[in-house]
């Protein structure tokens, strides 16, 4: 069974951003005559589309998943700031290896990596990784071999 958290948890994250925009229509309302907020109401208005637009790519994609697999053994992972709080990028290469092949990248969000695979990723571990095609966003992991085999 895919869990579908990590999708969901981005729709509802994008909300955030309209939530910024209906503060800074209500901020630019409150004292309309100002010269320096007369394209305020534009932008806030956007940020409100924006984010209706990215909630409902997400809802689609919680709807009717593309899901693919991956073979590869784990390699490094890091936190991804810039586009989500508690989003962590997971990188993996690919198995059986070639010095050609290029590394992999999935993203996945700190609680639903702890429900997917409480114990965490093991550096050099072989997993099967079930993703989201358009959002490289896990959604199943299978431990296929362990270091020691």
């Amino acid at each position: 069974m895919y869990d579908l958290s990590g999708l969901a948890y981005r729709m509802w994250s994008s909300l955030s951003l309209f939530a910024a925009g209906v503060v800074l229509l209500l901020l630019c309302l409150r004292n309309p005559r100002k010269k320096h907020q007369r394209g305020t109401p534009i932008l806030s208005i956007g940020a409100m589309l924006l984010s209706v637009l990215f909630c409902g790519f997400y809802w689609l994609k919680v709807q009717n998943p593309q899901i693919s697999s991956f073979d590869g053994t784990f390699c490094d992972s890091h936190s991804v700031s810039h586009s989500h709080s508690l989003n962590h990028r997971f990188t993996f290469l690919p198995f059986p290896s070639h010095p050609d092949d290029l590394k992999k990248d999935f993203y996945l969000d700190i609680p639903t990596r702890k429900e997917i695979l409480p114990d965490g990723f093991k550096e050099g571990q072989l997993y099967r990784i079930y993703y989201e095609e358009t959002c490289k966003v896990i959604v199943r992991i299978d431990v296929l071999a362990t270091p020691e085999e």
